[in-house]
């Protein structure tokens, strides 16, 4: 029968695990099996999606819009 036993260790720099176990004699080939703890996804914001994009945005803010719609309709009466 084999036998299984569960042991929770911090992976040290740079990523190496120590396994320390008086049941394990010395010498003896073992299999291990690491499970990485779940992560949850990261939410981007809408913002944040469309400023990784490349160009980005024109305009940053909604007085930076305003700016440029004034000037451009103060271009037309010329």
């Amino acid at each position: 029968m084999q036998t299984a036993i569960h042991l929770q260790v911090q992976v040290k720099s740079p990523g190496t695990i120590e396994i320390e176990h008086l049941s394990i004699p010395s010498g003896t080939i073992v299999d291990v099996f690491v499970i990485l703890p779940e992560t949850t996804p990261t939410r981007l914001n809408v913002l944040d999606i469309i400023d990784s994009t490349p160009g980005q945005r024109l305009f940053k803010t909604a007085e930076e819009v305003q700016h440029y719609l004034k000037a451009e309709r103060d271009a037309w009466e010329v």
